[in-house]
This record gives C-alpha cells, structure tokens and sequence, in this order.
C-alpha cells in the first residue's frame, strides 16, 4: 500500500504556491535614484521631473531652485535657477555669452538709457551679466549667472537694489565657484545641495529652497511633488495639529472625505515626521487622493523643513489610480526617500570642480567648511 501522507515540508511548499497563485506579487517597478537639495529618492524610472506637458514646460520655466538668504546685509540676497539648462559645446557658450552682452547694450531701458551694466568673466566657463531692469518703479538690477559644465549651461538670476550692484555681481561669482557638474544620475557623497545637472558645494547653497514636482508621461493628473525648505522651524502648528482646521475648511461633504491615514511617521533623519492620507470624491465616480507628510528642520543644514505631497485628479481630470495603487506608489518612495549619505573625507575634499577647458588637469581649489 503506498503511503500518500505528506511531510511537513512537502505541506509547507505547497501552501506557498497557493498562497502565491491567490495573492501574485505586484510586479517589479523599476526605478531611479534622483539626487535634489540634500535629499535623494528612488522615483518610478518612467517618472521624472519636467515632462513634456503644456502645464510642466511653464513649471519648468518657472521652477526655482533659491540660493542665499531673503535679508541679511541687504534686502535680496539670493538667487534662482532658470530652468531648463541649454546643452552647448564651450564654443557656442562663448559665443551665446558675446551675443547676450552685445544684446544689452543695444536695448534701451525705461531711463534713457541701455539695459547693460557691467560684466565679470571669472574664467573661461563663468559669465556674470548685470542689467537693468524695472520693478514697481524702483530701478533695479538682475545679476545672470552663466556656468558652463560638461556640455550644460547652468543659468541664474539675482535682484538687487541699484545701489547694491558690485555686491550682487560679488555674490553671484561665490555661488558660481562652488558649482559643479553632476550626471542625473549621480549621487554625490560629500556635502552640497543638487540641482539639475549639478551640486552647490556647501556656502550660501546649504541655505536652499527647491519644489519639484514629479509627473508620469501621459498621466499628469497624479503628481508627486518635494517642497524642501528652509532650516528655521515650521512656524506654527504641525500637520497633524492643523488637520481639523483643513477639514472644517471643506464643510458640509467633509462626510464624503475618507481618511486613510492619519499618524506618525519617520524617515531617515525625521523621527517626528507626520503623515496624513485622505481621499475624496472625484470625477466618474473614481476617488482623488491627497497623501501629504511633514518633516520639521531640527535647525541644520542637513535637515530642512520638508513637505512630500502625492495627488491625484489634477487639472479635472479623473485619477487615474486606485487606492491600493497610490497607496503603493505612496510607501515605495516615500519608503526610500532620505538625507544623503555623506562621506566626511569627501566632504572636507577639496579639488571638487571639472576640468578647465583651457587648463588641462588643472582644479580650481575650494574649502568646504566643516
């Protein structure tokens, strides 16, 4: 008689294939590691920030990455960068930057004069141009900040008062010499703040401001945006305290609103996070839904305020995901989104520029403060 009991393991490995056919794995997303401010996130490889979208190309237009400090000596002491980068050989750069001079001085301003300046060429790949410009009747000046990195031209712009023209164009040459090149997809290891294409290293750059926004080709009803701020405290409540005041905004169909999560939550570096995840009525009968965590600074640089924001149903359009779906996305990223990783010998390095154009190895030199 043969013996058809099974063994222990023989039970075990066939209620794992069980399991497994009533419950299939989701399948594998890839992703990619995108490097901004201090921060670095795996995002879904087919999201990026500033896709090809009518609403995204102006996004990106006016995105602003700031630099500096509103106050201090004076009044606007800081700076934007103006999205998106040129790709150029240093070739067209150094003609690009005559052409731009030679444009100013032929355009007259709102006093009689010419919108040029003056101009500073710290070296072969740095252009500083100041101009005139005219805001609320008061004159005024905008300091562009022109570096050539790589093959990418990396713009910024600065305002200041007119009688504050020699310290913006002084302020914008410091931020140019501390900006490197950066690949997309490299994640530096000493101490900076990203942008697109580069890495400020340390100076006025560890005081920055970036928002991006993060979008799907063909699905910008669900965006996920990163609000990272300054190091000052959040002023007033945090967001767990302000949700009563948020849901009493919406009125009589706050009924209608579900919450999904309303709780503590830490990531790397934040142990008091705060999350809180609703949805809500949408169009066609589907739900929108709005996933927003809280991280307050603790008073450094290397952590900021910072506010993670998931949505869905934008521009009046249908959501275009369900709840188990954005709740997926929600805690695979949220999941790997941290302060970076810093190498202290990296960060007290002090050869961190490309190579000159006409220099050859040559490395500009600069000292990053412990």
């Amino acid at each position: 008689m043969t013996n058809t009991h099974l063994t222990e393991q023989q039970i075990a490995e066939l209620t794992a294939k069980a399991h497994a056919i009533a419950n299939p794995s989701p399948p594998e997303v890839k992703t990619k590691t995108w490097c901004f401010g201090q921060f670095q996130v795996e995002m879904p490889e087919e999201m990026s920030p500033f896709v090809t979208t009518d609403y995204t190309k102006d996004f990106a237009q006016k995105t602003i990455f700031v630099l500096g400090e509103h106050g201090g000596e004076w009044k606007y002491r800081y700076a934007n960068i103006i999205l998106p980068n040129e790709t150029m050989t240093h070739d067209v750069f150094v003609k690009k930057m005559k052409a731009r001079e030679d444009e100013l001085k032929k355009s007259p301003n709102n006093e009689g004069g010419f919108m040029f300046v003056e101009s500073n060429q710290p070296d072969e790949n740095t252009r500083v141009i100041v101009r005139w410009q005219t805001n609320l009747g008061k004159i005024m000046v905008t300091t562009e900040g022109y570096k050539w990195v790589d093959g990418k031209v990396i713009h910024l712009d600065a305002e200041a008062d007119d009688d504050h023209i020699k310290e913006s164009a002084q302020d914008m040459v410091e931020r140019l010499e501390i900006l490197r090149s950066r690949k997309s997809d490299e994640i530096p290891n000493q101490k900076g703040f990203c942008v697109p294409d580069g890495i400020f290293v340390e100076g006025e750059a560890r005081n920055g401001q970036i928002v991006l926004d993060f979008m799907f080709p063909g699905r910008d009803d669900v965006a996920f945006v990163f609000d990272i701020g300054k190091i000052s405290k959040i002023d007033g409540p945090s967001l767990l305290n302000r949700v009563g005041g948020m849901m009493s905004k919406i009125g009589p169909e706050a009924h209608r609103v579900k919450t999904i999560r309303k709780e503590k939550r830490s990531i790397p570096g934040y142990p008091n996070g705060e999350e809180w995840m609703i949805s809500a009525p949408g169009i066609d009968g589907t739900r929108d839904f709005s996933f927003i965590w809280e991280g307050d600074s603790d008073g450094t640089n290397e952590h900021p305020v910072v506010r993670v924001e998931l949505t869905t149903g934008n521009f009046g359009k249908p959501s275009s995901m369900n709840e188990i779906e954005a709740i997926a996305l929600w805690d695979r990223v949220l999941n790997t989104f941290k302060v970076r990783v810093v190498d202290p010998k990296t960060a007290q390095a002090q050869n961190l520029f490309p190579k000159s154009i006409a220099g050859g190895e040559k490395r500009e030199e600069v000292r990053v403060q412990p």
